[in-house]
Parts: structure tokens; C-alpha cells; sequence
């Protein structure tokens, strides 16, 4: 999915509803939001989902990558409840959803290229 494109067909379509009536140009706008909507569509249609790995070796996270780590933003974190021999001042609190804070130790990976082969595994 190419976020900047569905960014791109959202503004246009605004636009085009946002302007003043006296000043439509109604072919070239309605045209204009269109093409972009249908260039965001196909994109859509032509990606499988996004193939996310993350890496582990001894049980701690090595890194995360993906096959279109540029097509979607995202921010990964590695909570770890597993808090013993950690530093304090490394430690937050993460709220839990059922009311109350644990304390755990974080970490944020950025998504690398995917540099390995995609593995087949059985469902």
C-alpha cells in the first residue's frame, strides 16, 4: 500500500468537495481525484500482505525486517516483563489494559530490508 498515494487521492477528493461550487472545474478535478483513487486501489490489489520476521538468537531480539519495509509505516517495540538484573533507569511502565502499570524493560527496532528468504510454513 503506498501511503503517500492514498494521501495523495484523500487530499484531491477534499479538495474537491471543499471548493466553492463557482469554482469547480468539475472534469479536471473529478479526474484528477479518480486517477489517484484508482492508482491507490491497484496498489492495494497488486500487495499481498507485508511479510514481517522478527529476529531472535539467545532470546533477545536481534532485529525485525520485512519485504516492503517502506510501504508501511510502522514503529516496533520489544516489551520485556522480564525485568531481573535490569537497571532501573532502563525500566518504564507500560499501562495494562485491565487498569495497572508492570514495570519492563523496552526496546524500539526499526524494519530492515528482508535479506533473508521468506520461510514456508505449514498452517
Amino acid at each position: 500500500m503506498n501511503l503517500k498515494l492514498i494521501h495523495e487521492a484523500l487530499t484531491a477528493i477534499r479538495e474537491f468537495r471543499e471548493t466553492p461550487f463557482v469554482d469547480y472545474d468539475f472534469p479536471a478535478m473529478r479526474d484528477r481525484a479518480d486517477d489517484l483513487l484508482n492508482q491507490a486501489i491497484l496498489e492495494i490489489q497488486n500487495n499481498p500482505t507485508m511479510k514481517l520476521a522478527i529476529i531472535v538468537e539467545g532470546g533477545l531480539v536481534q532485529g525485525v525486517v520485512s519485504d516492503k519495509p517502506d510501504m508501511y509505516p510502522l514503529d516496533i517495540i520489544c516489551i520485556d516483563y522480564d525485568t531481573e538484573g535490569a537497571e532501573a533507569e532502563d525500566l518504564i511502565l507500560v499501562k495494562q489494559g485491565k487498569g495497572g502499570e508492570v514495570e519492563a524493560f523496552a526496546s524500539r527496532y526499526p524494519v530492515s530490508d528482508m535479506a533473508i528468504q521468506w520461510p514456508d510454513l505449514a498452517d
